[in-house]
């Protein structure tokens, strides 16, 4: 299922993550959901991840917790400092046990989204994230 009106939000998509085959995964899903326009910066890295997520160009972010450069506390750290307009559209994508992200503080602050998930899952998480259209829009103005 393509959402298109509702997608057309989400076009510009950060993936931080460091094992090739999750990249793949998570682009070919987001790309299904999204339609094939979706554009997609990857990186394995929590430094370069920093720099562009400073950029503040993206839709959606998706974050694994154990990268190249750091591991899940720091990574956890990063995007608890994000601005709330961020954290709103940011997406926890790891392995990490519940009991670990909510040591964290995660849990409260964004969807988890565990590797493996089912595409119903990723349907669900991706799709609330999805800001409604402008009142204009709704109302046909």
């Amino acid at each position: 299922m393509v959402l298109t009106d509702a997608s057309k939000r989400l076009k510009n998509i950060l993936l931080l993550e460091d094992h090739p085959l999750a990249q793949d995964i998570c682009k070919t899903v987001l790309s299904d959901l999204l339609g094939r326009d979706v554009s997609f910066v990857v990186t394995d890295c929590l430094s370069r991840f920093r720099e562009l997520y400073a950029e503040g160009a993206f839709d959606l972010i998706i974050s694994d917790l154990n990268v190249l450069d750091a591991k899940p506390p720091e990574v956890a750290e990063s995007l608890l400092q994000m601005g709330e307009e961020f954290r709103l559209r940011t997406i926890v994508h790891s392995t990490e046990p519940m009991d670990n992200l909510s040591e964290l503080g995660l849990l409260s602050q964004f969807p988890i989204l565990p590797k493996g998930a089912s595409r119903s899952l990723w349907e669900q998480i991706v799709f609330s994230l999805i800001p409604a259209p402008p009142a204009q829009a709704r109302e046909g103005v």
